[in-house]
């Protein structure tokens, strides 16, 4: 079973907030158990000030050379809002599109690679 880490990355970052700081670490121990060849997944959490509505900012993945370590750097954006408070998302929309990007990036891929590992050695 994968170990998952984390980091909050910044002294202004929202998730830093109860509604969010208090959820993360049982949120993402969920996701141990569905990995089939990385065994220790850090996720650095970043946030962004990001002038363009249409467009986000890239997470990005870098796995180890051995392929049991993957180093995530997911970002959230955050965008000026009237009186100049920056929006964050709520809890569940935020929670929300984490577990896609886990389930439909990360862990998709750390098991497309256990699988193809398994094939080439046949």
């Amino acid at each position: 079973m994968a170990k998952i880490d984390y980091k909050i990355i910044g002294n202004t970052n929202f998730l830093i907030e109860p509604e969010y700081s208090f959820h993360i670490s049982n949120f993402l121990k969920k996701f141990e158990d569905k990995f089939l060849l990385a065994e220790n997944i850090i996720i650095n959490f970043e946030e962004s000030i990001n002038p363009n509505l249409n467009k986000s900012e890239p997470n990005i993945i870098i796995v180890s050379d051995n392929e049991k370590n993957i180093n995530v750097t997911y970002k959230s954006s955050r965008y000026f809002q009237p009186k100049n408070e920056l929006s964050k998302p709520s809890s569940d929309i935020f929670f929300n599109g984490l577990e896609n990007y886990m389930t439909n990036t990360v862990i998709l891929e750390d098991n497309n690679r256990f699988n193809d590992i398994k094939s080439n050695s046949n």
